[in-house]
């Protein structure tokens, strides 16, 4: 799979993996989320069968494609379909909402510098202390 290749000035975000290369996810942008709000509306605290679960998922990776389209204007749906698995949209949409301080502190991002999230690289290792 192909690199992408970033914009001049990078938008500060959380570092993440993706098809084995790191990239920076910014936050999503105002545009973006104005854009999906009602469509992230119509899921909100329901239980969702595996339809409405694939249609929010659907909904989730727009806005973090819209949002890694601020440093990879490249990067394309089909991109970042093929760059990533199911398991991972929840935590990228996670992180491009965390940056743009839409959700709560505790979220699983990392600031940029952190450690990347993305694909599983290996056995985390245990607590020292």
């Amino acid at each position: 799979m192909e690199k992408l290749t970033p914009v001049a000035e990078l938008t500060a975000g959380v570092t993440v993996r993706l098809a084995g290369s790191q990239y920076i996810l910014p936050p999503a942008s105002f545009a973006a989320l104005k854009r999906h709000t009602a469509e992230l509306a119509k899921f909100e605290g329901r239980q969702l069968n595996s339809s409405e679960a694939t249609q929010l998922a659907e909904v989730q990776l727009a806005l973090v494609l819209a949002a890694l389209q601020r440093n990879y204007p490249a990067a394309t749906q089909e991109w970042l379909e093929d760059a990533i698995g199911i398991e991972q949209v929840r935590d990228l949409y996670a992180a491009a909402m965390n940056a743009a301080g839409l959700q709560e502190s505790g979220a699983d991002a990392q600031e940029d510098g952190g450690q990347p999230m993305g694909e599983q690289t290996g056995i985390a290792s245990q607590p020292t202390s």
